[in-house]
């Protein structure tokens, strides 16, 4: 998983606005929001490195958990309950047969608050795509929920399942990205 440093993608970001300012012969004072304006509204419709990164990572963690190969999802919750382990303490017989609502709570950033899990440290000293995935989420007001079972196409109830404001349906392989 390719973790680059948020510094590395603003610095990338200014380059490329020094670029395009240079390219279209715009003064060196003048903002780079055009840039970033959608293209609606007349710019050029770009996204920040650091949002766009921020927005891959969510897609692919949703699609590692929602994976269509069952080793994917099993590496993916062993992955997940490693850091569990690593930040809560919890009693082995309270996470038994739970694995599927610990992971959820652990991306939602709610099992800090859990009386059944209490922190074991208080820095984040765990860095991985998966505790980058839970700020992501964090910050962008996003959460990982059970999607109820649909009697009309005959689903079952689906958990770790991720709904975002602009978008009326649950997110699938297809609409991840």
């Amino acid at each position: 998983h390719l973790r680059p440093f948020q510094q590395q993608l603003e610095g990338f970001d200014r380059h490329l606005a020094r670029g395009l300012r240079h390219l279209l012969q715009l003064p060196n004072n003048a903002t780079a929001e055009c840039f970033y304006a959608p293209v609606s509204r007349g710019g050029l419709g770009l996204l920040p490195l650091t949002e766009l990164h921020a927005a891959f990572q969510v897609a692919h963690g949703w699609q590692m958990l929602n994976s269509k190969d069952p080793a994917v999802r099993r590496i993916t919750r062993v992955q997940l309950r490693q850091i569990v382990d690593a930040r809560h303490r919890i009693d082995s017989r309270a996470r038994e047969g739970r694995d599927e609502e610990l992971c959820e709570l652990l991306l939602n950033s709610q099992l800090g608050t859990s009386p059944d899990a209490p922190p074991k440290r208080r820095n984040g000293d765990i860095g991985s795509l998966w505790v980058d995935v839970q700020c992501h989420l964090r910050t962008l007001g996003l959460k990982l929920a059970t999607a109820p079972a649909c009697t009309d196409t005959g689903s079952e109830a689906a958990t770790l399942q991720l709904r975002v404001p602009h978008h009326d349906k649950w997110l699938d392989h297809r609409t991840v990205l």
